[in-house]
């Protein structure tokens, strides 16, 4: 497909903010316990079965690489949510967040991230939208799909927020996390405060398209 070239150090940028679930009314059965996740961005409704003895990656999984560019990006994010800072606010005006505690690095979530920076870049596109048109699926499906299945405590929400970027001719992890920070709905997620756990992952592919270098920045976040 065709589309128009953009400028040096230019950025284009998607989100998706979702509130999915809390604990699950559904009795626990032999085999786990089940959680329902109401994903109300696209009325989409599942389910997963997990345990309170499912582990967070600390690492990434195998077969994925966590590159320098990915911790990179994710230091700087993490620098800004201790901080805190202000964000413009749609139709004028300004928010102000406090200090948020930094996101873990986990790799489900690096999982998930990884597959669909892949798939975007193969697409060679910069329409960066949050359901794949390979698959039809969404940030809350393919996270959950990657393998994240926490057991929320009952009664308190699983948030997932996913950014997305793209850049042409250079990689520029700054110019991302500056990018997102002009955005009043990147803003805001980037600064998501969570209470409990606060997990993400940074994926990064770099490909051609007409010949020009084109990064695709993948940040998926997920906590309670």
């Amino acid at each position: 497909m065709s589309f128009p070239f953009l400028p040096r150090a230019s950025v284009v940028l998607g989100l998706l903010t979702l509130s999915a679930c809390g604990s699950s009314p559904t009795p626990p059965t032999p085999k786990g316990e089940v959680v329902q996740v109401t994903d109300s961005e696209y009325g989409v409704n599942f389910e997963y079965t997990t345990s309170r003895d499912f582990s967070y990656a600390l690492a990434a999984l195998p077969g994925y690489t966590h590159s320098a560019a990915e911790v990179h990006l994710l230091t700087l994010v993490n620098e800004e949510r201790v901080k805190g800072g202000v964000c413009p606010v749609r139709g004028g005006g300004q928010r102000t967040y406090g200090p948020a505690r930094p996101l873990l690095f986990e790799g489900h979530l690096h999982r998930a991230a990884s597959d669909y920076a892949r798939e975007l870049a193969e697409s060679g596109s910069t329409v960066l939208a949050h359901r794949s048109a390979l698959t039809g699926l969404v940030p809350s499906q393919r996270v959950v799909g990657a393998g994240y299945h926490p057991l929320p405590p009952k009664g308190a929400a699983l948030e997932f927020n996913e950014s997305l970027a793209a850049e042409w001719l250079k990689s520029d992890p700054a110019g991302v996390v500056a990018a997102w920070k002009a955005s009043p709905e990147h803003c805001g997620a980037l600064y998501e405060p969570m209470l409990s756990f606060s997990h993400g992952a940074v994926a990064w592919v770099e490909t051609q398209v007409h010949g020009q270098p084109v990064s695709y920045w993948v940040l998926n976040t997920a906590g309670y």
